[in-house]
């Protein structure tokens, strides 16, 4: 295995429960899903009111939808979730890394949108690929935007 993804895995691993603390990475992902709750609240109404009050398809919608949720992810999840990690969230190679992340995510969102709404109504189709990012979503934000663990 080359030296590069093994490192890669290996942040991963403290990403996901490796050196921090126990508790200190349960309040990190508690509060990355409340906040993800937030930005899903964000999503879902930007997108319901974009596909019924204009012509806007639905991959549009969702794409000026979840720009939004993102936004609002950003902002809460530097100022709360990640606040141990003491980021700074005016850092241009921060919000660069950050947009990586969620063109990312963006990509998993529509392609498990078109695929869902293949075989189901719409708006669950939308909560299906809500479900389906989260997941990714925390991965990458954990490792690539806000650094590899919470500090406890």
């Amino acid at each position: 295995m080359p030296a590069r993804l093994r490192s890669t895995l290996s942040a991963g691993a403290v990403a996901l429960g490796g050196t921090a603390p126990r508790a200190a990475r349960l309040r990190e992902m508690l509060l990355f899903a409340s906040v993800g709750v937030l930005n899903t609240a964000v999503d879902l109404v930007a997108f319901t009111l974009l596909v019924t009050f204009t012509p806007a398809p639905p991959l549009a919608a969702n794409t000026a939808s979840y720009a939004l949720g993102a936004l609002n992810s950003y902002l809460l999840n530097g100022k709360f979730t990640f606040r141990s990690r003491q980021v700074r969230l005016a850092s241009l190679r921060r919000v660069l890394r950050f947009a990586a992340v969620n063109l990312a995510c963006l990509l998993v969102s529509l392609v498990s949108l078109a695929v869902l709404s293949g075989f189901m109504p719409l708006l669950a189709a939308k909560l299906g690929s809500v479900v389906v990012t989260f997941a990714f979503s925390y991965v990458l934000n954990s490792l690539v935007v806000y650094g590899s663990q919470p500090e406890g």
